[in-house]
């Protein structure tokens, strides 16, 4: 893999291509961060990065000269945000036609990467919308390599997450071992998020970290470190150290219990329809997140009415003791932020609810008392 500058405005640029003033300022600053902690994690990382960096700044000062350019730094998040082309901002945002919303969604995973709870919209609750947003990944600064591809990072997954509203249970995300080993951590996540229909869609995983002596994860990180080791010696580069492995378990075994919850989440957010790795290229395009969003807006005006009563009712209905006192109201007086206008009261459904003495075959409601012979 070519060597980088890792960081700043002219982050992932090859360094053949970089300013030489660019790469001794970065040498000097890796280089103060490992003499004051040596051990500290990706220091093995630091240290090949240190050995490619100082052979450019060799070549360079035998007479080497700076390559063309030919590879685009990456643009920031908000440049990014300016590439997307106005068919999307045709698309994202509120419907309240199911119609619309169903070919938005048809059109948006075409443009990009659609996560939904459904592919199309058949029906809205009403009051409701579906709410579209667009939400740009860095592929520099908000994933990770992953079997050759790129992984979204926790970052990129929690802005997904944050757009589609998902919601923790408090008494469902919970730790599912005694917690009498410290090196040995089960966590579960559960979280949900709404359907189109307005029911809920419940979303789990877990993870567990093993990290006792001769565990699996151990061994696999002890193994990979030694791996490294000897391919940095085979290449010259004496810099690794077998033992680097030591400091990330102690690390790992320190947050052992907050990893766990922390990677269990992340895994019950991919379930949702992202996948674990992309290409740079596919992470160009934006991924749009689905929601059913209430609203609260109606044709029929009285719903709108009962709509915007709840809402007040929300928002004001623990101000008013504060303000008033828990007063009682007299027969007859209407309660407060209610109309005060002779309309028929409405059921859920809009229709109007009328005091019919009359059954439904239009024959008179006798009432029959208690006795049990007359039914």
């Amino acid at each position: 893999m070519v060597a980088t500058i890792p960081g700043g405005n002219k982050k992932g640029q090859p360094l053949g291509e970089a300013d030489a003033k660019d790469i001794q300022w970065w040498v000097t600053r890796i280089s103060d961060g490992l003499e004051k902690e040596p051990d500290k994690k990706f220091a093995d990382k630091d240290r090949a990065w240190l050995t490619e960096a100082r052979a450019e700044l060799d070549r360079r000062a035998n007479g080497g000269q700076q390559m063309p350019a030919t590879t685009q730094v990456q643009a920031s998040p908000r440049a990014a945000r300016t590439a997307i082309n106005s068919d999307v901002v045709l698309y994202v945002g509120a419907h309240d036609d199911a119609k619309s919303a169903t070919a938005a969604l048809a059109k948006l995973q075409e443009l990009g990467h659609l996560i939904s709870p459904a592919p199309a919209c058949a029906t809205l609750p009403e009051g409701c919308a579906i709410l579209i947003s667009a939400v740009i990944i860095d592929p520099v600064n908000e994933t990770f390599p992953q079997q050759g591809k790129l992984g979204l990072s926790k970052v990129a997954l929690e802005k997904i997450a944050g757009a589609l509203s998902v919601s923790w249970e408090p008494s469902g995300c919970r730790r599912t071992d005694d917690g009498r080993d410290p090196y040995y951590c089960s966590y579960e996540a559960v979280g949900k998020v709404r359907n189109f229909d307005g029911s809920w869609r419940v979303i789990t995983n877990n993870k567990v970290m093993d990290l006792r002596d001769g565990s699996p994860t151990v061994i696999a990180m002890q193994l990979q470190s030694e791996a490294k080791a000897r391919k940095a010696k085979s290449e010259g580069k004496g810099d690794a150290k077998e033992g680097d492995w030591r400091a990330q378990l102690r690390d790992m075994r320190f947050r052992i219990a907050e990893q766990a919850e922390t990677k269990a989440k992340l895994r019950a957010i991919r379930s949702l329809g992202i996948r674990a790795s992309y290409t740079r290229e596919e992470l160009q395009k934006p991924f749009f997140a689905a929601q059913v969003q209430f609203t609260g807006r109606s044709s029929d005006p009285k719903i709108r009415r009962m709509f915007a009563q709840r809402i007040a009712d929300s928002f004001l209905g623990s101000a008013v003791p504060m303000l008033y006192g828990n007063q009682k109201r007299s027969l007859g007086e209407p309660p407060p932020f209610s109309s005060v206008e002779d309309d028929d009261p409405i059921d859920s459904y809009g229709e109007e609810v009328v005091d019919d003495p009359y059954g439904p075959d239009g024959e008179a409601v006798i009432d029959r008392g208690d006795d049990p012979d007359s039914y």
